[in-house]
């Protein structure tokens, strides 16, 4: 993993809509993926969307948080080209 410098993830709380368990499985998931990036990583971030599933339109409002995430970094130095 030495050329990723950061890493964002996110996740929405019914990304398979009304499926509770598959919901709570894919979030438990995504933690654990991201419980172990933070151990390797300095900069990483995950984020809980709440109610939002797993489609486009619920991605596209999150790309601004996503695009602040790196511009920061980058600003900070922890993100290079």
């Amino acid at each position: 993993m030495s050329l990723i410098e950061s890493i964002y993830l996110d996740s929405g709380d019914e990304e398979s809509g009304n499926e509770e368990n598959i919901n709570n499985e894919f979030l438990a998931l995504t933690k654990a993926i991201y419980d172990i990036l933070k151990e390797k990583l300095t900069s990483t971030e995950f984020a809980i969307i709440n109610d939002a599933e797993h489609n486009y339109s619920f991605f596209r409002e999150r790309v601004p948080e996503f695009f602040s995430f790196l511009t920061n970094n980058f600003d900070q130095g922890k993100v290079s080209l």
